[in-house]
């Protein structure tokens, strides 16, 4: 039973920090702007409306006056499918439960906002609201996967302040600062033993929430009219996560640190009056998560400890995004793009909670300017390479995941 509890808590702390829906490199959610979307995110050297706050903040020199941008993206999620064994181990040993199921379809909703401010010819203010990371993942509490995950939802909610300053016509720069929020939910059922131990089985629940501070710089270059140069660094967040943890032995308080990436986009765009033309190179820094410490205010694990290391041992991934984009007129515009973002999770740590794997997608976007009001909408689709997991080394699966995921998005602006 030891050796089970301490199975649930390993399964547990994941849920910290596999945040909604998990789609960019491991769960981050780069689609903070509909226009960018359009372009599969290649939009760091562009950076031409107020969701430069988080996609290249250099890009605010690029706003007069005063603007705002408000939108989201839907993410219809089909649920996750295994077909293969789910491997249960206890003080009896090993069981294979033959296993075809998928998770619970999804449909959540991402909101964004942006404030942008000219405050003289060379400075420029903005603040951004947005989620930059985010999972959901649900099975049905009857099925076999549920003895490893039932329920995980993490919530994330990021304010950023924003100074960007031109230094000359080809030269701008920009540096915003970072609050992290996130709320975390994990549902999990803990399965029976039989005589001679003897346990029915249990379900656990756990809430946890906390906030981290990080912060993001730009540069954004044209050394021409129509070449544009844009680099974006996003530093990574130590997230300390507190909350409740309940155990087959009671609850008590938990806590943890989690090791959040620091991103870095490399771009190069081409423009001409009727056509633009993007690649983005994305890096995403998830080698420093290669272990997770838990404390416990009381040991609720039966083995005498309140201190307990788990290892993660992700790896650094890229992310290569092309978008092109064509004005039909002034006022109107259409986008097309792909992408393809490597997986950073390795086979022995793979789990239910974030059954990921290299995703290949393309996106279509639209957008249209009347004035001072402007829209844009965007659809993508991603379709994760199935992943095999063999286990051994996998202690959970033994089988092939297969997801799949589309995504709309829209937002609205107005120049003041």
């Amino acid at each position: 039973m030891n050796n089970i509890t301490r199975s649930l808590f390993c399964s547990l702390i994941l849920v910290f920090f596999a945040t909604g829906v998990s789609f960019g490199a491991g769960f981050r959610l780069p689609e903070q702007g509909a226009k960018a979307m359009g372009m599969s995110m290649a939009w760091s050297a562009q950076a031409s409306d107020p969701s430069a706050i988080y996609y290249n903040p250099a890009g605010l020199t690029q706003l007069s006056g005063q603007q705002v941008l408000f939108g989201g993206t839907l993410f219809i999620l089909p649920g996750s499918e295994f077909n293969g064994d789910v491997v249960l181990t206890s003080p009896l040993g090993t069981t294979r439960l033959p296993t075809d199921e998928s998770g619970k379809d999804q449909e959540l909703f991402g909101p964004y906002g942006y404030y942008t401010h000219q405050a003289s010819e060379k400075l420029f203010l903005g603040i951004g609201i947005y989620g930059p990371f985010g999972l959901a993942r649900t099975y049905s509490p009857t099925g076999n996967i549920a003895f490893k995950t039932q329920h995980v939802k993490l919530i994330t909610i990021n304010v950023n302040p924003t100074v960007a300053y031109r230094i000359n016509d080809y030269i701008s720069v920009g540096v915003g600062l970072d609050f992290l929020r996130g709320d975390a939910e994990l549902n999990q059922i803990i399965p029976p033993i039989p005589a001679p131990i003897g346990f029915p089985g249990a379900t656990f629940h756990l809430n946890g929430d906390g906030d981290a501070w990080g912060w993001n710089a730009g540069v954004l270059i044209t050394p021409e009219n129509n070449i544009r140069i844009g680099f974006n660094y996003r530093s990574g967040y130590s997230l300390g996560i507190n909350g409740s943890a309940t155990s087959l032995l009671g609850s008590t308080g938990a806590a943890t640190q989690i090791k959040l990436p620091d991103v870095f986009v490399a771009a190069i765009a081409y423009q001409t009056e009727r056509f633009t033309i993007e690649f983005d190179y994305d890096y995403t820094h998830w080698s420093d998560f290669k272990t997770l410490n838990i404390s416990l205010e009381s040991d609720i694990i039966g083995l005498g400890q309140t201190f307990l290391p788990l290892r993660r041992s992700w790896g650094d991934v890229a992310a290569y995004r092309l978008g092109f984009r064509y004005n039909f007129t002034e006022k109107c515009w259409g986008s097309i793009g792909v992408f393809y973002d490597e997986n950073p999770i390795p086979e022995d740590t793979h789990s239910a909670l974030l059954p990921d794997a290299d995703r290949p997608g393309f996106s279509l976007g639209a957008g249209y300017q009347s004035g001072k009001i402007g829209v844009d909408v965007a659809y993508m689709l991603f379709n994760h390479n199935d992943r095999t997991i063999s286990s051994p080394p996998n202690p959970d699966f033994d089988g092939t995941w297969k997801n799949q995921g589309h995504l709309f998005g829209i937002n609205v602006s107005y120049a003041f």
